[in-house]
């Protein structure tokens, strides 16, 4: 489970949520967040289990999340594929580092993953 930074970072992201889309109907906003965190730690696991090769874009390994500002620029505004392509933030990048951090909880759990994946036979 996340620590309390993290779950406060989610519950952020869930403000921003219903800042775009409205209310949760008839959900407790804080159960939400508990069920994002776990399962965003679930999708990841199991991501990092697949065959293949796992793709890891720029920002993920901190949480980085898809930046929507492209949509204000004339010239890509038609196209999403820039919500992938994040300016990274460096500053963000940095905390990945600091032990509690949601970057480092993060950063450490894919590094502990990509480990596992390395020392299996396919």
């Amino acid at each position: 489970m996340y620590s309390n930074t993290e779950h406060s970072l989610l519950s952020d992201i869930l403000d921003e949520i219903e800042e775009q889309h409205g209310k949760l109907s008839g959900r407790s906003s804080r159960d939400f967040v508990t069920r994002l965190s776990t399962n965003f730690s679930v999708l990841r696991d199991l991501f990092m289990s697949f065959g293949g090769l796992p793709m890891i874009y720029s920002g993920d390994e901190i949480g980085q999340c898809n930046d929507y500002s492209y949509q204000k620029d004339p010239v890509r505004g038609y196209d999403n594929r820039w919500m992938h392509r994040p300016v990274m933030n460096w500053e963000s990048a940095q905390k990945r580092g600091d032990m509690g951090s949601f970057q480092h909880s993060i950063f450490t759990a894919l590094q502990k993953l990509i480990r596992i994946r390395k020392n299996s036979p396919e």
